[in-house]
């Protein structure tokens, strides 16, 4: 397993405002020993995609525990909020980073809220 996992939800409407929620997407980075798309390991399901992702700006708050909706929520109106104050125009939605597997002990786990940036 590649750290950390990224989730995102999309929403129902395809864009990226304030639609219906829709389905959840699940990202993992691969290790930087993958120069190319054509050096990676093709996946045997076929909901896997492999895709190459540009750099972008996001805006990040790190947190511990277990990243419960909730919980998430309030990181993310915090941060957006944050955001606001200090000038910064949020683009999209937001997308939820675990760095640790599901058995480690809660107040141990690492977790941030990304939103991404103009």
């Amino acid at each position: 397993m590649t750290a950390p996992v990224l989730t995102e939800e999309k929403p129902a409407d395809g864009g990226s405002g304030g639609g219906k929620s829709g389905m959840m997407v699940m990202q993992f980075v691969l290790p930087s020993k993958y120069k190319c798309l054509d050096d990676v390991p093709r996946p045997t399901d076929p909901r896997v995609r492999v895709k190459e992702v540009s750099p972008r700006k996001y805006g990040v708050t790190t947190f511990s525990g277990i990243a419960s909706e909730k919980l998430v929520e309030v990181k993310v109106s915090e941060l957006e909020k944050s955001l606001h104050e200090a000038g910064y125009k949020v683009t999209g939605r937001h997308v939820l980073a675990q760095y640790n597997p599901p058995w480690t002990i809660p107040f141990l786990r690492k977790n941030e809220v990304m939103v991404p940036l103009e």
